[in-house]
């Protein structure tokens, strides 16, 4: 079952922080949301899945593409990435969050297999390309 993420991209300075203040429009990983469509990937990420509204509902394609970019850009294992994630607002950000909570995993670590095999390596590159030219062009 998969339920349509209605809000994709929320402004750095939307994101709440428990400890005030505001995220850096220019951090990586901000910069990185905003370089993907992530209207277009939902799209074909929804149609992925079973209309159904039985069982929990799959993680939106935020967090499953999001997450699997961390992974690749930092070379992470899966308990890695999921950790990193934890303790890192910004990429609590990239993964569509709207606020910080460093206080439990946000999936667990085996949650990655299901991202990788519903998000090919095909469209992460996809995806890689697309992030490197929207960066250049911004730079």
């Amino acid at each position: 079952m998969y339920r349509r993420t209605t809000a994709q991209l929320l402004l750095p300075e939307e994101f709440r922080l428990p400890f005030g203040g505001a995220l850096n429009p220019a951090n990586r990983w901000v910069r990185i949301a905003g370089a993907v469509d992530w209207w277009t990937l939902e799209e074909n990420y929804a149609a992925c899945f079973k209309k159904s509204n039985r069982g929990k509902p799959a993680y939106g394609v935020r967090v499953a593409l999001g997450a699997l970019i961390i992974q690749n850009r930092l070379k992470l294992t899966d308990a890695e990435t999921v950790a990193s994630i934890t303790e890192n607002p910004y990429m609590q950000y990239l993964l569509g969050f709207e606020a910080f909570d460093g206080t439990k995993p946000p999936f667990s670590p085996s949650q990655m297999v299901r991202f990788r095999k519903r998000l090919d390596a095909a469209l992460l590159r996809d995806v890689n390309k697309t992030i490197r030219k929207a960066l250049r062009e911004r730079s």
